[in-house]
C-alpha cells in the first residue's frame, strides 16, 4: 500500500468528518502501527449509517479497500462493533469499539450534529475508543 490518505482527504472522499469516520480512520492507523506493512480487514457492525462510516475511515487510513477485496463487512450489533486486521504473516489485531464510545457518539450526534461530533472525538486516543487484542 502507498501512504494512507490524511483524515481530511478521507473526509473529502466520504463527504464529511463525523465521529464514525474518525474512529475508523484511527483504527486503520493503529492496525498499521501494530502490524506494519499491508493488512486486510474484517469489520462487523450494523449495516446502517452512521455506523458504516467507520468502513470509509478504515479504507482511507489502512488501504484496505473494497475494490481490492481487502475489507470484508458483516452485520453485527452496535455494542460489538469490531474490526480485525490481519498481516500476511498471520499476526492480527482486533479493535472492538467500547460501549462508552458508542454511547458518547450517539449523545454528541444528537446534541451537536455530525461535524461537531467528529471534532469532539478527533483528539481521542485509540485506547479510549477501542478494546485492543493482539494475536501472534
Amino acid at each position: 500500500m502507498g501512504s494512507p490518505l490524511t483524515l481530511e482527504e478521507t473526509a473529502k472522499l466520504h463527504g464529511h468528518k463525523g465521529p464514525w469516520l474518525v474512529a475508523g480512520y484511527k483504527a486503520g492507523l493503529r492496525a498499521l502501527e501494530v502490524l506494519g506493512g499491508s493488512v486486510e480487514c474484517s469489520v462487523r457492525l450494523p449495516l446502517t449509517t452512521p455506523y458504516t462510516c467507520l468502513i470509509d475511515g478504515i479504507q482511507g487510513s489502512s488501504g484496505c479497500t473494497l475494490g481490492r477485496m481487502l475489507i470484508k463487512v458483516s452485520e453485527g450489533p452496535k455494542y460489538g462493533i469490531t474490526a480485525v486486521f490481519k498481516a500476511s504473516d498471520g499476526r492480527a489485531v482486533e479493535l472492538k469499539v467500547k460501549a462508552e464510545f458508542v454511547d458518547y457518539v450517539e449523545r454528541k450526534l444528537s446534541e451537536l450534529g455530525v461535524e461537531e461530533a467528529g471534532r469532539a472525538v478527533e483528539g481521542w486516543d485509540c485506547s479510549r475508543m477501542f478494546e485492543e487484542r493482539l494475536y501472534p
